[in-house]
């Protein structure tokens, strides 16, 4: 389950610049969990993230803090804000009527770098778990 939390955070941050050694660009997800995810696997889904973005010459912080546009960081151009929403299953249900998503789709991501809103990614917890469930119980053989 660990690398919903990842997929979602490289599917909300930008492209980043080749990394030089020099520069580094600073990911903050800021995390708000409506779906209740169990403490040990959302610390293992974020550890998971983090260690992507290491490889990747990017450094990543986490917050539980409710996210606030910061004017210190905003002409700071090695720091980017994402907020990484994971939704109930009622608000999932009304994220996807609303956009008409199929139900296949297990995130939804957004950027407005110039915006109030800064960038978000809408994390489908009960579809990915239902997924995984089902993927899980087609490599377990039957008795």
């Amino acid at each position: 389950m660990a690398a919903w939390t990842a997929s979602a955070i490289v599917a909300a941050a930008p492209a980043a610049a080749p990394f030089d050694g020099d520069a580094v660009l600073t990911v903050s997800g800021h995390v708000t969990d409506y779906a209740n995810v169990p403490r040990e696997e959302l610390a293992g889904a974020q550890a998971h993230a983090t260690a992507a973005y290491r490889a990747a010459g990017l450094a990543l912080t986490w917050s539980s803090t409710p996210w606030r546009p910061e004017p210190s960081r905003s002409t700071d151009s090695n720091w980017i804000d994402v907020r990484v929403v994971i939704l109930s299953r009622d608000m999932t249900d009304k994220l996807c009527r609303e956009r008409r998503f199929s139900d296949e789709v297990l995130g939804h991501a957004l950027s407005a770098a110039t915006g109030a809103s800064g960038r978000i990614a809408y994390i489908l917890y009960h579809r990915i778990t239902r997924l995984a469930a089902s993927r899980y119980r087609e490599r377990t053989p039957t008795q």
